[in-house]
């Protein structure tokens, strides 16, 4: 939610209702249309709400599509973030991290939402910066952040946790996305996911496990 949702938002649960309900919303009607095809009367008329309502809590348009998708995220970023704070040991970590990730990346709404950014970020660039911001760059910030910490408790010799986290996050989408994202291929089972993803950590570890060169 915005801040300005936040400050104006009520605490009942009849409030937290209806900002839920017009968050659904949103999140529907723009991977359905794009962000200039989605409109605030479609969106208010599917939450059931008041125009005065949405504005309320969402004053502007992209106040409303930060939020909707922030929404979006919540469910996978509360999952890893948890699996970053049982984990301390990192070939555990990085499985079950990309094994989640990928299943968000290769689902149905995954896929057709990264189709409309695209397509969307051509003609909207503030979109695609703004839906980066707070999808993609807060993933690879999570993993950056447990890379630096495995580095500095001796798992891992990482002299650039950033670079790294796009390394395993690069090495995780692969070809298997595209694929999926261009439908060359049928969804790989689960099974088909878990070889690829241990093979993934393995091939990432090897690497930065390894002594730095001197």
């Amino acid at each position: 939610m915005t801040d300005a949702a936040a400050k104006d938002a009520p605490e009942d649960g009849v409030g937290k209702d209806r900002i839920d309900r017009i968050l659904r919303a949103a999140q529907q009607a723009f991977i359905t249309h794009g962000y200039h095809g989605a409109t605030t009367d479609m969106i208010q008329a599917a939450a059931a709400v008041s125009k005065s309502t949405l504005y309320r809590y969402f004053p502007t348009k992209q106040a409303l599509f930060k939020a909707a998708f922030e929404a979006y995220n919540k469910e996978f970023l509360t999952s890893v973030g948890q699996i970053y704070k049982d984990n301390d040991d990192i070939e555990v970590f990085l499985f079950q991290f990309g094994l989640e990730f990928l299943q968000a990346l290769i689902s149905p709404r995954g896929l057709n939402l990264f189709r409309i950014m695209v397509a969307e970020g051509q003609r909207f660039p503030q979109v695609g910066k703004l839906f980066y911001v707070v999808g993609p760059k807060v993933t690879t910030d999570l993993v950056e952040s447990y890379l630096a910490n495995a580095h500095n408790r001796g798992a891992v010799h990482v002299a650039n946790p950033a670079m790294a986290a796009e390394h395993f996050i690069g090495m995780i989408r692969g070809d298997l996305y595209l694929r999926c994202l261009l439908g060359a291929s049928l969804p790989p089972s689960t099974a088909q996911l878990e070889r690829f993803v241990r093979a993934t950590v393995a091939a990432f570890l090897a690497a930065y496990r390894a002594s730095p060169a001197r």
